[in-house]
């Protein structure tokens, strides 16, 4: 995966906003011309509830449009929104979007944020050291800090819901949709619980799995005559987790000593999962009971913004759910880290 540019603090493709427009304009002019406004789905949605077409900072930042740190247009275009913060209202249900719902009319409607930062507002994490997890189709391990870390190499560095603080992101495509990969090949009728559980009474086996399925190039190494099923699984799993090791790692060089670990996602179902993220992290792991989680960041955001509450962590601490706890096991978290040397060593010599 490429790295962040020293101007932007963003991945290279976090440019394809822009690099989008210029080709349409390029290739398409007639189209091209015919485009009013660039819209972020979130966007899309709340213009057709409030006939207001705006944007907020955190999708601008993550699709390249800003310059860090001061949070300006890089470079003007007609067809990109205003831009508000996202604790703001930007408008109310209409009167069309209330008979097309059951909405009622002049409902306020906030302008919200992007899709992993309302995860983390979700999972309750905004303390400095504190990381939250999202274990789903992409691996996402982010934290928030108070100096914008440019040039740093992070996948993504962008502004948060509330000014003065950065979202540093490190992920990719290496989560658990690997899983779903394997459940769908080998699960059969016992879906993905079924798997977890034939994954949990695995033996212990060298094997070890690089979770890239979703990009063509996901690996296994060192299969055995012993490894079955179980083994497979399992492998698949803790590759999982052993990608995520790698991204807070990466995080950890910005935001200092990981103090707090908070996973949400599909892995979440798994309670074996789970532990193997706490033994693998070698911290506690704290998942929040509950189902979408960036739907609740989303609306703890509204209600800030509503004033229910002044602030994002008051906001947080009436409305994040309780946590299942899972602390990591001194012997397996040993076997991890001796495998987790081998994982690196062996990823090192993969092409890029």
């Amino acid at each position: 995966m490429g790295r962040a540019s020293p101007e932007t603090g963003q991945q290279s493709y976090a440019g394809q906003l822009p690099a989008l427009l210029a080709w349409l304009r390029a290739v398409e002019p007639a189209r091209a011309r015919r485009l009013a406004h660039a819209l972020f789905w979130k966007d899309f949605v709340r213009a057709k509830l409030t006939d207001v077409v705006a944007s907020d900072y955190t999708d601008a930042g993550a699709a390249g449009l800003l310059a860090f740190p001061d949070r300006r247009l890089r470079r003007p275009d007609p067809t990109i929104p205003d831009l508000n913060e996202s604790l703001t209202q930007a408008g109310e249900i209409t009167r069309r979007a209330a008979s097309a719902t059951g909405l009622r009319t002049g409902t306020a409607v906030f302008t919200g944020c992007i899709d992993c930062e309302a995860a983390a507002i979700g999972s309750g994490v905004y303390a400095p050291g504190e990381v939250s997890v999202v274990a789903g189709t992409w691996s996402i391990n982010q934290s928030y800090v108070s100096v914008p870390p440019l040039g740093a190499g992070h996948f993504l560095v962008n502004p948060s819901v509330e000014r003065g603080r950065w979202l540093v992101l490190e992920g990719s495509p290496t989560s658990a949709a690997n899983f779903e990969w394997a459940v769908r090949t080998w699960g059969g009728a016992s879906g993905a619980a079924g798997a977890a559980r034939l994954a949990a009474r695995a033996r212990r086996s060298n094997l070890l799995f690089v979770p890239r399925v979703p990009t063509g190039d996901g690996t296994f190494h060192g299969l055995g005559p012993a490894d079955a099923w179980p083994e497979l699984l399992h492998a698949v799993m803790a590759g999982v987790v052993h990608g995520h090791r790698e991204h807070i790692d990466a995080l950890a060089v910005t935001i200092g000593k990981v103090r707090r670990v908070t996973l949400v996602g599909g892995a979440t179902r798994s309670p074996f999962w789970c532990q193997l993220f706490a033994d693998g992290l070698g911290c506690e792991v704290a998942v929040p009971r509950g189902e979408q989680i960036g739907a609740l960041g989303a609306a703890i955001v509204a209600g800030v913004g509503a004033g229910w509450w002044p602030s994002i962590p008051e906001a947080q601490e009436a409305m994040v759910p309780p946590c299942r706890r899972f602390s990591p096991d001194p012997k397996r978290q040993a076997e991890f880290l001796s495998k987790h040397a081998r994982y690196q060593s062996f990823v090192s010599q993969l092409p890029r």
